[in-house]
């Protein structure tokens, strides 16, 4: 018997032998120049955007106009303490990561012994890892050679990872900013405060909160970014 083939039409749902098609939901953009609690915001397309770089990171083809590369050797960026003043904290970037060693971090804020947190490649699960305090939270490694946006959230009571905007993995502890800013050492991107692998690639839209943003918002950022006037309007 000759099989007929099925096409299967995810967006409808058939009832009374018409489809009835579900309307799509439009994430919007994160309206940046909004944000009360933002710290860092770099698109690095900008030349009078400041930030401390260490080594010799130069502008290269980025997830959005402009992306700042990081050979992998001594390039990385050095945050302000601020960042740290809050009860929560969201970081955010686009990465394109040329290669990945074990330990390589995104990024590590601490004093590289009892309190860190740190973001980067987890040798023995072979994951993206999240380290804030007591919690290791988990996601998918991100590919080589591709763009991925990849947030993390953390707080005394939580901290997750999001990839493109999906929630990977939360979990309900984790630890303080103010904490970990009472004994910080480095406040870093692309570099351990241990003597880990640097980061190799390139990184764009560097973004900085000190509050936990929701899932909703998340989703925002990885929409990307826009700005608005006073009354809410995209400029």
């Amino acid at each position: 018997m000759k099989l007929k083939s099925i096409v299967v039409l995810s967006a409808a749902v058939v009832m009374a032998g018409l489809p009835v098609f579900a309307k799509s939901k439009t994430v919007k953009k994160f309206a940046v120049n909004s944000e009360k609690s933002l710290e860092v915001f770099l698109t690095f397309d900008e030349e009078t955007e400041s930030y401390t770089a260490k080594g010799n990171p130069v502008t290269g083809d980025g997830f959005e106009g402009k992306g700042l590369v990081f050979d992998g050797s001594d390039d990385y960026l050095e945050l302000d303490k601020k960042i740290l003043e809050g009860d929560g904290l969201t970081f955010s970037v686009n990465i394109k990561p040329e290669s990945w060693a074990y330990w390589e971090r995104i990024f590590d804020f601490g004093n590289g012994s009892d309190c860190d947190v740190w973001l980067g490649l987890d040798q023995a699960t072979k994951a993206l890892r999240l380290a804030a305090g007591s919690a290791t939270v988990l996601a998918p490694l991100p590919e080589t050679g591709k763009w991925t946006t990849v947030t993390v959230t953390f707080g005394e009571k939580n901290a997750a990872i999001y990839i493109d905007g999906k929630l990977s993995q939360k979990l309900s502890k984790g630890v303080s900013p103010k904490k970990v800013l009472a004994t910080v050492k480095g406040i870093y991107v692309g570099k351990s405060n241990w003597n880990d692998p640097m980061y190799k690639g390139i990184m764009d839209n560097i973004f900085v909160v000190s509050r936990i943003l929701s899932a909703e918002e998340v989703q925002a950022v990885a929409a990307g970014f826009i700005n608005t006037d006073s009354a809410g309007y995209q400029k």
